[in-house]
């Protein structure tokens, strides 16, 4: 759950995620890097809750893990939630998640230039 003030325990580093928020965290730079405490699988669904905020809306975002390279988006007005499911075969041992994001905007009554909001991360892996 990104709406807490620490990182959930499967998590070990992150970066480029702002603080805590009501419901999870915003992506505060145009690259986000996760690191898990577990090696991905070789084939599995990553899912992904949040929404964009204005120019990231239905424009695509990178995520890679390891050696494989997926593009996807979220198209909702801002503030729906949308749940994307990304499928990965064949991946490289790793424990690194990259999102690459393709807009941020700088508000003025805000210190962060916000992109997409990750809610609750949704490592839930199919295999």
């Amino acid at each position: 759950d990104f709406s807490r003030e620490e990182l959930p325990t499967y998590l070990v580093e992150s970066s480029g995620l702002s603080w805590a928020e009501s419901g999870g965290r915003w992506s505060e730079s145009r690259f986000v890097v996760l690191k898990f405490s577990h090696t991905f699988p070789k084939t599995f669904a990553l899912e992904l809750n949040g929404f964009p905020y204005s120019n990231s809306a239905g424009r695509d975002i990178e995520v890679r893990i390891g050696d494989r390279t997926k593009v996807f988006s979220f198209v909702t007005d801002e503030h729906q939630m949308e749940k994307v499911v990304v499928r990965f075969n064949g991946v490289l041992p790793t424990n690194e998640v990259r999102f690459r994001i393709p807009s941020t905007v700088k508000i003025p009554s805000d210190s962060r230039s916000l992109g997409i909001f990750f809610s609750e991360p949704g490592d839930s892996l199919a295999s």
